[in-house]
């Protein structure tokens, strides 16, 4: 795994709970201020044969409007 920088995680590995005792690998890169806070932009999972990258270009801590999270209204028509 890459050495990380102080105050930041390189990665870890862990193991499914189900009876598949599956092994990940999580490693996290590119480490950016965003604000004064450290965070890794680019994050990498490897599962057997299979590997998954995220990256992230952009971070932003301003508030969301609590509109962002009320149900669509095809979705509430199913409560009814």
């Amino acid at each position: 795994m890459p050495r990380a920088q102080p105050g930041t995680h390189a990665g870890y590995r862990f193991e499914a709970d189900d009876s598949s005792k599956t092994v990940t690998v999580a490693v996290f890169q590119d480490y950016k201020n965003f604000g004064g806070a450290l965070m890794a932009t680019k994050f990498t999972f490897r599962t057997g044969n299979q590997v998954q990258t995220i990256t992230y270009k952009s971070v932003s801590y301003e508030p969301l409007a609590d509109s962002m999270f009320d149900l669509p209204d095809a979705v509430k028509a199913l409560l009814k």
